[in-house]
């Protein structure tokens, strides 16, 4: 039963991709607008630029976010440590947490701009800056989650924090933490272009996907095949931690 309704998920998802290529098809000979609507040959110029003129491109972004997220990570999983040893100095940091989560991507981007004179550190700052109010969210809603039961049982063993914290608590928080990394690792890579197109290139730099976007942007052929670029590496993105987050249920069941 589980299995056809997957394969029956795989076939509308497939569908929709079809039809959506077949409106565009029909709306370009329709309008005769390839600024709005370019064609197949204008998106392969963005791909000659990502995977041939610029090969070093596609790797410094995946990079950079992995490092980002990592980081963002670190400090959130600092803060919810703090949390589950004592729930009140949570409120230290939730005037920051929600202010940055409160203000606009934009509006972030702009100031960091501002103040910040390595131009090249605002992406990577602006990752940092909006992923870990979510990653802390998601931290906290599986810590909360975790089966009340089983807090009262570790209440009377002798173990250690850290023994909670690494045998119990994070195995039984995994598929939390997991979907957290989706949804940050997703928005994260919107930061990090947004941040980069702001920034603007500086000769001498390493060129990434934003500047290409901002030296582009007349050109929706390049633009639109950055988009779709995009969304294909958050879809992979977010097949690797479905899987992961499978075979992790598959562990706990067991």
């Amino acid at each position: 039963m589980k299995n056809s309704i997957i394969k029956s998920k795989y076939i509308f998802s497939a569908t929709t991709v079809i039809l959506v290529i077949l409106a565009w098809i029909i709306l370009s000979n329709i309008t005769k607008n390839t600024f709005v609507f370019p064609t197949f040959k204008m998106m392969l110029e963005g791909a000659k630029i990502i995977f041939v003129d610029e090969p070093f491109v596609l790797p410094y972004t995946i990079v950079s976010i992995v490092l980002a997220i990592v980081i963002s990570f670190i400090i959130s999983a600092v803060i919810v440590v703090i949390y589950i040893l004592k729930k009140d100095l949570l409120g230290f940091f939730t005037p920051i947490l929600s202010f940055i989560h409160v203000v606009p991507t934009m509006g972030i981007t702009l100031y960091l701009f501002f103040i910040v004179e390595n131009a090249r550190l605002i992406p990577f700052i602006l990752v940092v800056m909006v992923t870990v109010p979510i990653i802390v969210e998601g931290l906290i809603t599986a810590y909360d989650n975790i089966d009340k039961g089983i807090m009262d049982v570790l209440k009377l063993e002798q173990i250690s924090f850290f023994q909670k914290l690494f045998k119990i608590y994070i195995p039984l928080m995994m598929p939390y933490i997991l979907m957290t990394l989706m949804q940050s690792a997703s928005l994260g890579i919107k930061a990090l272009i947004m941040g980069e197109y702001i920034a603007g290139y500086k000769p001498g730099s390493q060129l990434t996907i934003g500047n290409i976007l901002s030296a582009y942007q007349d050109n929706t052929g390049v633009v639109v095949f950055i988009l779709l670029l995009l969304f294909v590496m958050s879809l992979i993105c977010e097949i690797i931690i479905k899987i992961l987050k499978h075979k992790i249920n598959k562990s706990l069941i067991k």
